[in-house]
């Protein structure tokens, strides 16, 4: 720092302790002026190229966007496509009685997750038609019951959105109107709501809105509370829904 005034030049900054000086010599300067100086025509020439560009496909700008929308389209089949490999998905057929079945049936999610760990994921196959309108799962904790909802409504969400399914080829599957889910706890100070009021809420939206096209995932269904009324709740709505028309 003592010899910064032997030098001709800007000083930009200097060290803590006093004893280095960051300086810009004035010959370096100058080459900065210059450099600033080709830096804005050559911002002045980019504006000038774009604006001519501009003016040049003004009266095609219906096609553009048209163009636009339809690579959009490109872009989002192929995508479905990809994904479809990635999963070794396939297309299930549509069926207009409300049967669902399912064979070899995977969750999308977890099959993804599994397949970058090394491991295989269980599948699941799944029969219900008009005489078998209710399915309940019993068994251990750890059992795989929640699983076992969640890959039945990913699996018919995915399908509804058009997307290929990680099942086997003769999967068949429905179009639901609805899809109603009731799992987890939804328990809320700020609503003041306990673990089983909140089940009883959604209970009482899915009555209200349901129809007989709508499919219904009720996750440890009638908890939450004392068994002896908790069961005889669960078994009347149970009864509303599945006799609703």
């Amino acid at each position: 720092s003592e010899h910064k005034r032997k030098l001709k030049g800007i000083i930009h900054d200097e060290s803590a302790t006093g004893k280095s000086t960051f300086l810009e010599p004035q010959s370096l300067v100058e080459f900065g002026n210059d450099l600033f100086d080709l830096r804005q025509k050559e911002r002045k020439e980019i504006y000038r190229i774009l604006l001519q560009l501009c003016y040049e496909i003004r009266p095609f700008v219906d096609y553009l966007n048209q163009y636009q929308i339809l690579a959009g389209k490109f872009d989002f089949i192929k995508a479905k496509a990809k994904f479809a490999i990635a999963l070794n998905a396939v297309l299930p057929r549509i069926n207009n009685h409300g049967n669902i079945y399912l064979q070899n049936a995977e969750h999308a999610l977890l099959k993804i997750t599994f397949s970058e760990q090394g491991r295989s994921v269980v599948p699941l196959n799944l029969e219900m038609d008009q005489k078998l309108k209710v399915l309940v799962v019993s068994g251990p904790n750890a059992g795989g019951k929640s699983i076992c909802l969640k890959t039945v409504g990913l699996t018919q969400l995915m399908f509804q959105a058009g997307l290929a399914v990680p099942a086997g080829e003769h999967s068949t599957l429905p179009i639901f109107n609805k899809l109603f889910l009731d799992m987890g706890d939804d328990q809320s100070l700020e609503n003041d709501l306990s673990t089983y009021s909140s089940h009883l809420k959604s209970l009482k939206h899915f009555i209200n809105f349901s129809d007989k096209r709508t499919l219904f995932l009720l996750d440890e269904f009638g908890t939450g509370t004392d068994p002896q009324f908790g069961g005889t709740i669960a078994e009347g709505v149970l009864e509303h829904l599945v006799n609703n028309e």
